[in-house]
């Protein structure tokens, strides 16, 4: 329903994916996606959004056209939190569409109950999301077969620069690469495009 994405994109968002939204700070990437949210309830799809940047506020969501009454809003405590109710969400059906706002803002609980000076194992992120996204793909694959709506997935995230590289972007998403593989539309925002 958003004329110029619906172009560039071939037709829109695929109904039943996993599409990454990145881009630097202030590219409308989070605006993007509650735009997103306001079509598919006009189709009416039922949509949820998790708040884990909390950069949303409901007169925001009613101003820009959001039916905020019809829909599901919450904000995790940690990464494994916001999982943990997508895959529920997807499961038990009557949700149709998710937006989780953003990857980079979620961390491991482990990583936010630890001290300051305390060392983390290093790559908890990638892991979980990595398994995240296998049993994602696995309950879209069981929705299709029953032929129920499969459960589409937006998820926003930031850009970042790697340090001292010399060829190449120095710019990636946080998150590992598994989100990377498993998405169908990789849409890179840029301040002013």
């Amino acid at each position: 329903g958003i004329v110029a994405l619906d172009i560039a994109l071939g037709g829109g968002i695929p109904i039943g994916r996993y599409i990454q939204i990145e881009g630097a700070y202030s590219s409308t990437k989070t605006t993007l996606s509650l735009h997103i949210i306001r079509e598919a309830q006009k189709k009416g799809l039922r949509c949820a959004m998790i708040d884990a940047e909390g950069t949303t506020d409901n007169a925001y969501m009613q101003q820009i056209g959001i039916n905020t009454d019809d829909l599901l809003y919450v904000r995790p405590d940690g990464l494994e939190e916001a999982i943990d109710i997508v895959i529920d969400m997807q499961r038990r059906g009557g949700v149709n569409l998710a937006v989780v706002d953003s990857l980079a803002a979620l961390k491991p609980i482990k990583e936010l109950e630890s001290d300051a000076d305390e060392s983390v194992q290093m790559g908890i992120t990638p892991k979980l999301l990595g398994e995240f996204f296998g049993k994602y793909q696995m309950s879209n694959n069981r929705l299709t077969r029953e032929g129920d709506t499969p459960f589409t997935l937006i998820c926003t995230n930031q850009l970042r620069e790697k340090i001292g590289v010399m060829y190449g972007s120095p710019e990636y998403a946080p998150g590992g690469r598994a989100k990377d593989f498993y998405s169908s539309v990789n849409i890179r925002l840029r301040r002013g495009d």
